[in-house]
């Protein structure tokens, strides 16, 4: 009888160190989770920082549009020669240029955003196996004690 007493507790012992080990596993996989959550919440605010910045950029770009718009009316108006139309054309397409680069600038953020999306879903999903797989462990330890008469070893 003692023989069994001493395998039941190596056993028991086996079984408290590998729910300590899954406990401790659990535990990095928590935090690596709430660094991961801080990095793209911080993510986040720069692109919402960015995106305010560019519209302000956009915006400043319309005033000095009209405003060239309307000293060029009134110049005409009075007689006084204005740029030549290649020297407005150029400075459209740098315009144009700036506006493109800014839009590329925005869907690299964009596409950033989508993929700290999927690495969040990623990271809950793996939070979601971690649950069922301590579930499963709780489980096949209880119907392991019914089957031997043994008490279930608790966390």
């Amino acid at each position: 009888m003692e023989e069994r007493e001493q395998s039941l507790a190596r056993r028991e012992r086996a079984a408290e160190k590998r729910e300590r080990l899954a406990d401790e596993r659990e535990a990095l996989a928590d935090e690596r989770e709430r660094a991961a959550d801080l990095r793209e919440a911080l993510a986040d605010e720069r692109e919402r920082v960015a995106d305010e910045r560019e519209a302000r950029a956009d915006e400043r770009e319309q005033r000095i549009n009209e405003m060239e718009s309307r000293a060029d009316t009134r110049a005409r108006t009075v007689g006084v020669q204005t740029e030549t139309t290649d020297q407005r054309v150029v400075e459209t397409i740098a315009r144009g240029r700036a506006l493109l680069a800014a839009s590329s600038a925005s869907l690299d953020r964009s596409e950033a955003a989508l993929r700290r999306t999927r690495a969040r879903a990623g990271r809950e999903q793996a939070e979601v196996d971690r649950e069922v797989a301590a579930g499963d462990r709780e489980f096949d330890q209880q119907e392991h004690a019914q089957n031997t008469g043994d008490e279930p070893t608790t966390q």
